[in-house]
């Protein structure tokens, strides 16, 4: 090749090189976002699978059911008929007795088309008693309202604690799942604010950790024709699970309703009490009534008074 051509044919190469590098680059990157997107199916398929195997296999072993038979040793999670009442019950851990199934809560769960549901009130370690798929819910403490110093002064009323709801959830009884108990917001004495609630959360190894997001305490309006102000409180949020429901908004009814998140301002005489935020177990309580429903917020007042508390989280785990 004679030496223009060769420059020529060298210039058009390197004018290329960059453009090459780049498409490379760029081909590099896909190749990689490919591989992360099939490690992440890989890793639903894997948990779908557990989840398919378990509810299989629990399945399984209540149709294959037989007759119970005294003194015989049962496996963990084999199923038997019970000759007392002939429904079927499950072993919860390898047992060995004379005791019919239907009298040996102990060592025997009845199956036999029961939804069952366990409310969790109080924190604690809890595992199920087999392999099972559940629905889970879980709800943060209520905020409680604050109070005021003088007969005209008013308040806020709490807002609702946040809930989040995890379906088709394997949960194993070989894992210690750690549920935490969200804690309501404690009434505010005559001239205190109110205060706000703590989160629930469901955690443990293998699955995400579910929080129910706490309700915030409902500040004090102080009285008087100087502008006064007062935040009105959010709810709670919920986060981890396939479902996030925010807990209802605390309020001041003054003059009109008031928005979310806006803030109050002149004369607290003029405000009137309002009942205390929602939560997803229900409205909160009227004036005057400590609220019922779990993660409820506590009502407002008005004048110099104890305030009421929000109501405490919960978790519920349920599952057939």
């Amino acid at each position: 090749m004679a030496q223009p051509a060769f420059d020529a044919a060298m210039a058009a190469y390197m004018a290329q090189l960059p453009i090459s590098v780049t498409q490379m680059n760029a081909l590099g990157a896909y190749i990689d976002a490919q591989a992360t997107a099939a490690a992440g199916s890989a890793s639903s398929a894997t948990t779908s699978a557990s989840i398919a195997s378990a509810a299989a296999q629990a399945a399984a072993t209540s149709a294959n059911a037989a007759p119970w038979v005294s003194g015989f040793a049962y496996a963990a999670y084999a199923s038997a008929i019970s000759l007392v009442d002939f429904q079927t019950y499950r072993a919860m851990t390898a047992v060995t007795s004379a005791t019919d199934p239907a009298n040996d809560p102990t060592h025997w769960v009845n199956v036999t088309g029961t939804h069952r549901t366990v409310l969790l009130t109080t924190s604690q370690s809890w595992s199920p008693p087999y392999p099972v798929v559940a629905t889970v819910t879980v709800t943060g403490g209520g905020g409680s309202a604050g109070s005021g110093s003088t007969t005209n002064d008013g308040s806020a009323s709490g807002s609702g604690g946040g809930t989040t709801i995890k379906y088709n959830l394997l949960l194993l009884p070989s894992v210690s799942y750690a549920a935490v108990i969200g804690a309501p917001g404690a009434a505010a004495t005559a001239g205190g604010t109110g205060n706000d609630g703590t989160a629930s959360t469901f955690s443990g190894s293998g699955i995400p950790t579910l929080t129910g997001g706490a309700g915030l305490a409902g500040p004090r309006v102080l009285n008087g024709n100087t502008a006064n102000s007062a935040n009105i409180p959010r709810g709670g949020q919920g986060s981890g699970g396939d479902v996030s429901i925010e807990g209802g908004p605390g309020d001041i009814l003054y003059a009109t309703v008031t928005p979310i998140g806006t803030v109050v301002t002149g004369n607290a005489a003029n405000i009137v009490p309002c009942p205390g935020g929602s939560s997803y177990w229900g409205p909160g309580s009227p004036v005057g009534i400590t609220p019922t429903n779990y993660g409820a917020g506590g009502p407002g007042v008005k004048s110099a008074v104890v305030s009421l508390p929000g109501k405490q989280g919960v978790i519920k785990i349920e599952w057939n």
